[in-house]
C-alpha cells in the first residue's frame, strides 16, 4: 500500500489522527509519519538530541493555568486528555497518575500479568506464582483456615529455598 500523504513510497506506519471528532486511520511513509519530506541532515539530527537531552533534566510542572505539561513536548493535561494520546515519552512519567486511573479503568491490573517466557528447569520460582500463593494465603487466614494456610505457606517457603541452592 502506497503512503495515503505522499503516494509515493510505500506505506510502514499505521497513523490515528483526530479529524473533525473522529478517530481516522491512515496508512503513511516513513518520512510523512515525522512530518518531513526527506531524511533530516545529521546535524539536525545531533541538534535535536542535544535538545532531547537538555529537556530530560527538566522536570514536569504546571502550567500558568495549573495543570501539569509535559517538559519534553509541551504536551498539556486538557490535551492528553482530549487527543487520549501522549506526545513523548517524557509524557508516561509527567501524566502517570492519570495512566493508572485510565489503565485501572480499562484492565484489571496495571502490571503485566500475562504468559511468561518459559524457563529452565532450575530458575527462580515465577513470580507470579510466588504472588499466587501469597494471595491464596492471605485469604486463608483471613478466612481462618489456618492448615491450609500453613500449607501455602510451607509451598512457597520450598520454592524460594529451590531457588537459592541453584
Amino acid at each position: 500500500m502506497l503512503c495515503q500523504k505522499c503516494n509515493k513510497v510505500q506505506a510502514t506506519y499505521q497513523q490515528l489522527d483526530l479529524e473533525n471528532g473522529k478517530w481516522v486511520q491512515h496508512h503513511v511513509c516513513e518520512q510523512c509519519a515525522l512530518g518531513t519530506d526527506a531524511a533530516p541532515p545529521p546535524a539536525k539530527t545531533i541538534g535535536v538530541i542535544g535538545k532531547l537531552l537538555i529537556e530530560a533534566s527538566e522536570v514536569a510542572r504546571p502550567s500558568p493555568e495549573g495543570e501539569m505539561t509535559c517538559p519534553g513536548c509541551g504536551l498539556d493535561h486538557a490535551s492528553f486528555r482530549r487527543q487520549r494520546r501522549l506526545g513523548c515519552g517524557r509524557c508516561y512519567e509527567t501524566f502517570h497518575d492519570d495512566l493508572l486511573q485510565i489503565f485501572r479503568r480499562v484492565q484489571e491490573h496495571v502490571n503485566h500479568r500475562g504468559k511468561v517466557p518459559g524457563r529452565p528447569a532450575a530458575s527462580a520460582p515465577a513470580p507470579l506464582e510466588l504472588e499466587r500463593l501469597r494471595a491464596n494465603l492471605q485469604r486463608a487466614i483471613e478466612e481462618e483456615r489456618f492448615e491450609e494456610a500453613a500449607l501455602y505457606r510451607d509451598k512457597m517457603r520450598r520454592l524460594t529455598e529451590e531457588s537459592d541452592r541453584s
